[in-house]
């Protein structure tokens, strides 16, 4: 791990955001079943999937604008 930088990325949220629309809504994420259905586009995913997907996003979004 020598030379690579740790990015803290807020995860508030990542689990209820689609990650093709980026609709937000607490109903789209099913915990007991693990289960992400996007409300608004209809993209279905495991919940832990989809947060890993937007943290990516965020953490890239963080580098493209230099705010790392």
């Amino acid at each position: 791990m020598v030379d690579r930088k740790v990015i803290a990325v807020d995860p508030k949220y990542t689990s209820q955001t689609c990650p093709k629309c980026e609709h937000k809504n607490k109903g789209n994420r099913d915990k007991k079943k693990h289960h992400f259905k996007c409300k608004k586009c209809g993209y279905s995913s495991n919940d832990d999937r989809v947060a890993a997907v937007n943290l990516q996003r965020i953490g890239m979004k963080y580098i493209t604008e230099g705010i790392v």
